[in-house]
Parts: structure tokens; sequence; C-alpha cells
């Protein structure tokens, strides 16, 4: 395995390195050239009063904060979160610092004021069921819009409620919003936004919304590329868990992949922070091979719900990368990355992670807490013991398993597509292994991005 794996970054070299000289290191993704957005870096502490330093003393901080809302309108739900975000300026006529208290180039400083950081604050969040992008094809434009201010409506009402999460007291202070479409608008093998006559009386109705229902001063509201979710979710990460080495993400959803990484885990360039897509989500993976069984006859080894003497974790696992990973951007890309940390993001990866015993022996996993780290032949190994079992057996090892409660058969395939895309970034992974890198990334990083709030926007201290 590990010597398919050597021959699959020296193949992948040459295809990776022509794809990113004639796009650019954000083209990557694509046969077209991906917009990118503009993110503030984290803005960091002064230095003590008195306290003994060569460098130019550290300015003075004026900081406010602001509650963002970030709509997440995605291939399988839409969650609305709010961020409490800090906004910080620098004064013109002090130096301007980095986050580790660097002097910044006076060259540099036309991008230094002001910044806005999120840190690891969680979000408050409501969430609802079904992609809208689905639910709304075949709809006359009333029934979208009806459809989609009722969506919205509820989950907004939520967020005012004390009773359970709610944030009465965020939510009051909200004034600019982004609603972000991911997956489900984008084209499966480009990896860029399509527009098709619904969804865009669906963008026009989320924006009525957040303009005249919300009254909100400040609104974009449109689909993002595969790699704007990337270099989103990298720079959630660097906010949340703020890395001290370099690091990389592996995303899932249900209908794209994302893998991103940059050679500093502080890097506020987002030139140099390289992502890619595909089109090759969990779901949307399931409806292809299971709808071309009679094409693609060896797909019975994930997915043989009345016969499961046929299902075959490792056999499904080969079939899984062979077919959908082995070619993709996201193996590119890992097979000429050098080794480093890779944090696991996506619901679809954090449910299998939360619901799931990580590592032989294989105990009941009663509780819902995330391991530390996973590793790439423990979930082969748990591949091989679930693709089995009955939905019933499953639910004996992981009472909360979702796709076990579902019952219809689809755990082997759901624990062997996480091992196959594993099994494709393997290259990059430190130590053969991934961390659970917690959730609403790609939002956390959109809640400080220019290119969606103004406010977090870097203009010329002058």
């Amino acid at each position: 395995m590990f010597a398919r794996m050597k021959w699959q970054r020296a193949n992948h070299w040459r295809t990776t390195q022509i794809l990113c000289a004639v796009l650019g290191q954000l083209g990557c993704q694509s046969g077209l050239p991906v917009r990118s957005p503009v993110f503030s870096p984290v803005f960091s502490s002064v230095q003590a009063p008195g306290q003994a330093s060569d460098r130019t003393a550290a300015p003075p901080v004026l900081s406010e904060r602001r509650v963002h809302l970030v709509i997440d309108i995605g291939s399988s739900g839409t969650s609305l979160c709010l961020f409490p975000v800090q906004r910080a300026v620098v004064p013109s006529s002090h130096s301007v610092f980095d986050s580790h208290s660097s002097p910044i180039p006076h060259s540099d400083r036309a991008q230094a004021s002001p910044r806005c950081s999120v840190g690891a604050v969680e979000p408050v969040c409501a969430k609802s069921k079904g992609g809208l992008a689905q639910l709304v094809i075949g709809k006359s434009p009333t029934e979208i819009t009806t459809l989609v201010m009722a969506r919205l409506r509820e989950s907004w009402r939520q967020l005012g409620d004390v009773a359970p999460t709610g944030r009465p007291d965020w939510r009051s202070e909200v004034r600019s919003a982004a609603a972000l479409g991911t997956g489900g608008f984008r084209d499966s093998e480009t990896g860029q936004p399509i527009l098709r006559p619904e969804w865009r009386v669906l963008w026009q109705a989320v924006q009525q919304f957040l303009q005249h229902e919300l009254a909100l001063s400040q609104v974009v509201a449109r689909p993002i590329t595969g790699s704007e979710e990337g270099q989103l979710a990298w720079v959630g990460v660097r906010e949340a868990l703020a890395p001290t080495e370099r690091f990389a993400i592996m995303e899932v959803g249900g209908a794209t992949v994302q893998f991103a990484t940059a050679d500093s885990p502080r890097e506020t360039d987002l030139s140099k922070v390289v992502a890619v897509s595909d089109g090759r989500g969990q779901d949307l993976t399931f409806d292809k091979l299971s709808a071309a069984q009679s094409a693609h006859a060896g797909f019975s080894v994930c997915f043989s719900p009345d016969h499961r003497e046929r299902q075959s974790g490792a056999a499904c696992l080969d079939l899984l990368y062979e077919s959908v990973f082995s070619d993709a951007r996201v193996a590119g890309l890992a097979a000429v990355t050098p080794v480093r940390r890779v944090y696991a993001l996506g619901a679809p990866w954090l449910g299998l992670l939360r619901e799931f015993p990580s590592a032989p022996p294989w105990k009941v996993k009663t509780d819902r807490e995330l391991p530390s780290q996973v590793r790439f032949q423990d979930l082969r190994a748990l591949a091989e013991l679930v693709c089995s079992k009955s939905d019933r057996q499953i639910l004996t090892l992981a009472p909360h398993s979702y796709e076990a409660k579902r019952g219809i058969g689809r755990t082997c395939y759901s624990v062997a597509y996480h091992a196959a895309y594993f099994q494709a970034i393997a290259p990059a992974a430190k130590s053969q292994e991934v961390i659970p890198g917690g959730d609403e990334q790609w939002a956390r990083g959109a809640a400080i991005s220019g290119a969606f709030f103004s406010d977090c926007r870097e203009h010329s201290a002058k």
C-alpha cells in the first residue's frame, strides 16, 4: 500500500506542477481562474508597559466587537451561525506589528489595518436539514421564495431563543451577513458555481430576507468555489486551533471534497494558501455508483444491504480509492505536499469520528467525544469490521451511528469512503494520522474575510 502511495506522489508531481504553473496556485482547482477572497491577519497582543525590548514599541489597539452572521447553504442542509468578531485598528502614527509582535515592513502596512479575528470562540448556530440547492429544483419562483423564507425565518427565530442555545444579545448586534452556497451549487467537474434559473430566484430570496426582513446594511449572497471553501476552512483552523507547525486541511461534504495547505501555520497571504476541490463528496459519490451498479458491478462490495456476505471493507476501500480518488485533485496536491499535520473537517468526517471507536480494541462507543487523532490503518480495520455487520449489529458497537440508525445499509460504504479519501491524502499526513479539526471551520474563516465583510477589509493606514 505504501509503495503505491510513493508511486502516487511521483505520478502526480508533473501533473500538479503543470496545472499550478498554468493556472497559478489558487487556480489548481479547475480550468478557470478563481477569485481569491481577502482575509485579515490575526491581531496580536500588545507589549506590556515598561517591558524592555529592542523592537519598536507596540501600537495601542482600538478594538471593538462585531457579530457577523454566516449562512452556510450546503448540499445537505442550511446553517445560520453567529460569530463574535474582534475588529482591531492600529493608528497610523504607530508601528504596525504582526500576530507575533514582529514589525511589518513599511511596504506592507497598506494591508495591515483594520484587522479581524475570531479565535476559538464557539459560534451559535441554528441548522436545518435538506439542501436548498436540490429542494428548489422544478419549483416556481413563488414556491422557492416561500420555502427559502420559511427556512431562514425559523433558523433566525432559533438564534434569538435562549432555550436551548440561542443568543438574543448576539443576534441583536448583527449588522451584516454572508450567505454562501457550497458544493450543491457547483459543477461536479470544474468545481465552479453554476446558476440555474431556480437558484437565481433562491439567491434573490435570501438577499430579500437579509436586507428587508432583518434590515441588514451589508449583505453578500452567492455561491463560492471549492477553492474558496478550502481556503476559508484553512483560515478557520488557523484561527480556532492556532497550530504552531505547518498544516493542511482535508474536508468532506455531501457534494465535494477539499484539500488546502500553506507553508506557514500563520500565513495571511491567501495567494500562498493552495486549495483544490473535487466533486466527489460522500453523498454524490454514493448516488453515482449506486445508480450505475449495472456498469459498476463491483460496488456490491460496498453496498449490498440484503446480502452482507458480499460486502468487504478492504475491497470497498480499494474500489473507492481506484475509481474515485486516485486521479482526484486532492490526491494530486497531497502527493506533492511535504509531510505535515492534517486536520479532518466536515460533518461526515466528524460524525464518523464521534460515532465510532477510533482504534482497536473495538469498545462500544457510548459517548460522542472526538478522538485526538485517527490512523489510516485503524480506519481501514474499522471498515473491515463494520462491512460484515448488519445495521442492528453495528448499533451495538456504535449506538449513535447516524448511518446505522437510518437502516438502509450504507455504513460499510461510509466508513470505507473516508478510509479511501484518507489513503488519497496520506502522502502528506504526518505519522499517517489525521486530527479532528472541529466544526464550522470554513464559516469561521468567512466570518473574518474582507471579501464578505467590509469591516474586516484592510485599508491603508495613512
